[in-house]
């Protein structure tokens, strides 16, 4: 990146009239994942995944998500903020809480990204299924989605506004959602 920019400002036929260079700092190493986490299948996973100890922040968010706050977590890409949230809500899944979760993501194609991210972390474990529901997702998988619902849902919020609106089987689905998890924030207007 500073060489680009370096190039620009060397362009006579090119003008930059402002500059901001944000330093990335790395997070503070928080807690060994065994501390953190109750469910033993996740601590393999974790780790069997290269996550030994959270950062700090992902410590401090999984302890505010299990006491029931409100959590809001700004962080550039890749700093795991996924685990953040991903984490408490399969640990208490993998400790028997039947309820449902909604993650939603502000366009399908991020949502399908994601999905294979947090399948990575659910593939083998029985009965911690994660579903997809979204203007792609065909009409045999919606009416399993309603027959047997998942433990994770993922979706977008043009699906999420369609669906309260006009679905009473999906209104009923989601109506004792245990965690909503909004990833990816974007302003929307209009």
């Amino acid at each position: 990146m500073a060489e680009v920019l370096e190039e620009l400002l060397r362009d006579e036929g090119h003008s930059v009239v402002y500059t901001k260079v944000e330093e990335v700092l790395e997070p503070r190493p928080g807690p060994p994942v065994e501390e953190v986490v109750r469910s033993e299948v996740l601590v393999r996973t974790l780790k069997g995944r290269g996550i030994h100890r959270f950062y700090a922040f992902q410590a401090e968010a999984i302890e505010a998500i299990r006491e029931g706050r409100n959590v809001l977590i700004l962080g550039s890409t890749g700093a795991g903020k996924t685990e953040a949230f991903l984490v408490p809500i399969l640990d208490e899944m993998l400790l028997g809480d039947p309820s449902l979760s909604v993650v939603i993501y502000p366009t399908k194609a991020l949502a399908r990204d994601q999905l294979e991210r947090i399948n990575a972390y659910t593939s083998g474990v029985f009965g911690l299924r994660v579903a997809t529901y979204d203007g792609d997702t065909p009409e045999k998988e919606r009416e399993m989605l309603f027959q047997y619902p998942p433990r994770l849902l993922v979706t977008n919020p043009d699906m999420l506004h369609l669906s309260l609106r006009q679905s009473p089987r999906f209104r009923d689905l989601v109506r004792s959602v245990s965690h909503i998890v909004l990833d990816d924030a974007h302003v929307y207007s209009g």
